[in-house]
């Protein structure tokens, strides 16, 4: 039995077991220092939604998530892992957004996070070898209204391109 259990984590660290409890576990790997996501309000409010593309640039497959927190650092929502393949890109977005605006998919989307949230996200990955090879990108879009005057998430207003920083260092002030 012992053998068995030693067989799974060592097959677990090096990637082959991926639906091993041992392999579950994301590791948080960046920061996004700022996320905004607005649908609600005064009609003068912008609308606004946050997207972040994670591409896995290890040659195995890992998974990923993304936690949403407010201002006050608390947790606001967690995505579920998302299985990625070597290459594979997926974007997590702060709400559904128009598939003109962004490639949003529902394996992706964090359905609690509340309809006004301004403040930052974690992006995780699997603890699997490579799977610290992710690139990570990430833009508040802000929404205007379109030629008919109403509020559809239509017309592209402005877009801000968000830090993106390693867990636990600081940027280098760029």
């Amino acid at each position: 039995m012992t053998k068995v259990v030693l067989l799974a984590l060592v097959l677990a660290v090096f990637g082959m077991l991926h639906n091993s409890v041992l392999a579950q576990e994301e590791i948080p790997r960046y920061r996004v220092t700022y996320v905004k996501s607005q649908t609600t309000g005064a009609a003068s409010e912008t609308r606004s939604a946050t997207v972040i593309t994670v591409v896995n640039q290890h040659s195995s497959s890992c998974t990923a998530r993304v936690e949403w927190f407010g201002q006050n650092g608390d947790s606001a929502c967690i995505s579920s892992a998302v299985p990625l393949a070597a290459g594979e890109a997926v974007q997590f977005c702060s709400r559904t957004l128009p598939g003109g605006i962004s490639a949003c998919t529902n394996r992706a989307l964090c359905s609690s996070l509340p309809n006004a949230i301004n403040g930052t996200a974690v992006v995780s990955s699997s603890p699997l070898s490579g799977c610290n090879l992710l690139a990570v990108e990430a833009r508040v879009y802000y929404l205007g209204t379109n030629a008919l005057g109403n509020t559809a998430d239509s017309a592209v207003s402005a877009i801000s391109n968000s830090r993106v920083v390693f867990i636990g260092e600081a940027n280098l002030g760029d």
